[in-house]
């Protein structure tokens, strides 16, 4: 994801393409999340079912230092790819 390999050293942007289908309440986003690449049309979109509840209190994480940012940007990544390779 985000890029293409293109061989010989070259990469081009990836495009990748996400729809959501679901239902939005008061308590929660529910639904299907898919992505695909639009320059690799050779199957079917990665499609993954999803619920983000409403959490309460703040909604800015209130952090101590850059390597704690730092670890929860990783594991937000690292979700985000698993998703994105499946």
């Amino acid at each position: 994801m985000g890029v293409a390999d293109l061989g010989a050293g070259k990469q081009e942007p990836s495009r990748d393409f996400f729809e959501f289908e679901g239902t939005l309440s008061r308590a929660a986003v529910a639904g299907a999340l898919r992505h695909s690449d639009r320059l690799r049309t050779g199957g079917p979109p990665a499609s993954r079912r999803i619920k983000l509840s409403r959490q309460t209190g703040d909604a800015m994480t209130a952090l101590e230092s850059y390597d704690e940012w730092k670890r929860m940007c990783d594991g937000v990544l690292n979700r985000f790819r698993e998703f994105c390779s499946s």
